[in-house]
Protein backbone atom coordinates (compact mmCIF):
# COMPACT_ATOMS: atom_id res chain seq x y z
CA UNK A 1 0.00 0.00 0.00
CA UNK A 2 2.76 2.15 0.55
CA UNK A 3 4.11 1.87 -2.72
CA UNK A 4 0.87 2.95 -4.04
CA UNK A 5 0.38 5.82 -2.47
CA UNK A 6 3.93 6.87 -3.04
CA UNK A 7 2.77 5.96 -6.61
CA UNK A 8 -0.16 8.59 -6.00
CA UNK A 9 2.21 11.45 -5.10
CA UNK A 10 4.89 10.82 -7.65
CA UNK A 11 1.75 11.18 -10.00
CA UNK A 12 0.38 14.55 -8.66
CA UNK A 13 3.61 16.01 -8.30
CA UNK A 14 4.58 15.17 -11.66
CA UNK A 15 1.40 16.99 -12.87
CA UNK A 16 2.14 19.92 -10.79
CA UNK A 17 5.24 20.30 -11.82
CA UNK A 18 4.07 20.04 -15.56
CA UNK A 19 1.64 23.38 -15.03
CA UNK A 20 -0.92 20.67 -16.28
CA UNK A 21 0.45 21.26 -19.62
CA UNK A 22 1.09 17.26 -19.80
CA UNK A 23 -2.24 16.68 -18.34
CA UNK A 24 -3.63 14.48 -21.19
CA UNK A 25 -0.34 12.29 -20.96
CA UNK A 26 -0.92 11.63 -17.35
CA UNK A 27 -4.74 10.83 -16.93
CA UNK A 28 -4.26 7.46 -18.31
CA UNK A 29 -1.71 7.31 -15.16
CA UNK A 30 -4.19 8.26 -13.28
CA UNK A 31 -6.51 5.91 -14.78
CA UNK A 32 -4.68 3.42 -13.99
CA UNK A 33 -3.76 4.27 -10.24
CA UNK A 34 -7.94 4.51 -9.27
CA UNK A 35 -7.88 0.88 -10.74
CA UNK A 36 -5.25 -0.23 -8.14
CA UNK A 37 -6.69 1.84 -5.51
CA UNK A 38 -9.38 0.10 -6.15
CA UNK A 39 -8.53 -3.59 -6.42
CA UNK A 40 -6.68 -2.91 -2.82
CA UNK A 41 -9.42 -1.62 -1.28
CA UNK A 42 -8.78 2.09 -1.30
CA UNK A 43 -12.37 3.34 -2.78
CA UNK A 44 -11.76 6.74 -2.39
CA UNK A 45 -8.91 7.43 -3.18
CA UNK A 46 -9.62 4.84 -6.89
CA UNK A 47 -12.23 7.85 -6.87
CA UNK A 48 -9.61 10.54 -6.31
CA UNK A 49 -8.04 9.35 -8.88
CA UNK A 50 -10.66 8.80 -11.73
CA UNK A 51 -11.86 12.18 -11.21
CA UNK A 52 -8.70 13.57 -11.73
CA UNK A 53 -7.89 11.52 -15.23
CA UNK A 54 -11.32 12.88 -16.41
CA UNK A 55 -11.03 16.46 -15.39
CA UNK A 56 -7.76 16.47 -17.15
CA UNK A 57 -9.29 14.84 -20.15
CA UNK A 58 -11.98 17.67 -19.79
CA UNK A 59 -9.69 19.99 -19.81
CA UNK A 60 -7.55 18.36 -22.98
CA UNK A 61 -10.80 19.20 -25.20
CA UNK A 62 -11.77 22.05 -23.75
CA UNK A 63 -10.60 25.97 -25.55
CA UNK A 64 -10.50 27.56 -22.21
CA UNK A 65 -8.39 25.55 -19.47
CA UNK A 66 -10.06 26.22 -16.33
CA UNK A 67 -6.92 24.93 -13.60
CA UNK A 68 -8.94 25.60 -10.55
CA UNK A 69 -11.11 22.29 -10.15
CA UNK A 70 -7.81 20.48 -10.92
CA UNK A 71 -5.97 22.09 -7.92
CA UNK A 72 -8.84 21.56 -5.65
CA UNK A 73 -8.79 17.44 -6.56
CA UNK A 74 -5.31 17.32 -6.25
CA UNK A 75 -5.24 18.70 -2.95
CA UNK A 76 -7.81 16.64 -1.49
CA UNK A 77 -6.41 13.48 -2.83
CA UNK A 78 -3.09 14.99 -1.16
CA UNK A 79 -5.29 14.95 2.21
CA UNK A 80 -6.47 11.56 1.19
CA UNK A 81 -3.07 10.05 0.69
CA UNK A 82 -1.67 11.88 4.15
CA UNK A 83 -4.60 10.49 6.42
CA UNK A 84 -3.88 7.07 4.96
CA UNK A 85 -0.24 7.57 5.64
CA UNK A 86 -1.46 8.49 9.41
CA UNK A 87 -3.39 5.19 9.37
CA UNK A 88 -0.57 3.05 7.99
CA UNK A 89 1.69 4.38 11.03
CA UNK A 90 -0.45 4.37 13.64
CA UNK A 91 -1.36 0.63 13.06
CA UNK A 92 2.65 0.19 12.80
CA UNK A 93 3.29 1.66 16.11
CA UNK A 94 0.02 -0.26 17.67
CA UNK A 95 1.97 -3.19 16.29
CA UNK A 96 5.12 -3.09 17.89
CA UNK A 97 3.49 -1.81 21.06
CA UNK A 98 1.90 -5.07 21.08
CA UNK A 99 5.01 -6.65 20.81
CA UNK A 100 6.67 -4.46 23.37
CA UNK A 101 3.72 -4.79 26.09
CA UNK A 102 2.42 -8.98 25.09
CA UNK A 103 -1.01 -6.63 24.22
CA UNK A 104 -2.22 -5.64 27.48
CA UNK A 105 -1.94 -1.68 29.02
Amino acid sequence: MKELLDDMERAMADLMLSGYATGAELAGRFRNLGTECSRIGLKNGGAWMEEIARALEQRTHSVRKEDLVITELLCRAVGYVRLCREKIQEEEIAVRWDSITGGSL
